[in-house]
């Protein structure tokens, strides 16, 4: 038998709190500073997320939002990621987010649904 494994996860890189909203860093700042290099690191050990890949989107201009602060479609954020193995990209066949519509009476957390071919 053989497993897949993927890493799937939340990551709001928030500053609140943190040395760099000290420092004066603004949110988008913070953003541009770790999400980026997180998948720079994550590349290096031979993962993509697979979001990106399927959707051809970088970075801080994802068009699925993953979460809605307090529910509020005013507030859309992509924070939750699921990293794969570069390998798997051939079997990549669907990356999802759930709408809001359908989801938000359950949390501000969208289903995030990725699809690998058998």
């Amino acid at each position: 038998m053989t497993f897949m494994r993927a890493s799937c996860g939340s990551a709001t890189f928030n500053p609140k709190g943190s040395p760099r909203a000290r420092r004066g860093v603004t949110r988008s700042a913070h953003f541009r500073l770790n999400v980026p290099c997180l998948a720079r690191t994550l590349d290096e050990l031979g993962l993509v997320y697979a979001y990106h890949a399927f959707c051809d989107e970088p970075f801080g201009n994802e068009t699925q939002p993953k979460f809605f602060l307090y529910r509020f479609t005013q507030r859309p954020y992509h924070i939750d990621y699921c990293f794969i193995p570069k390998r798997w990209l051939p079997r990549l066949r669907s990356v999802t987010a759930g709408r809001h519509a359908d989801w938000a009476r359950w949390g501000d957390h969208m289903p995030l649904t990725v699809h690998l071919a058998g």
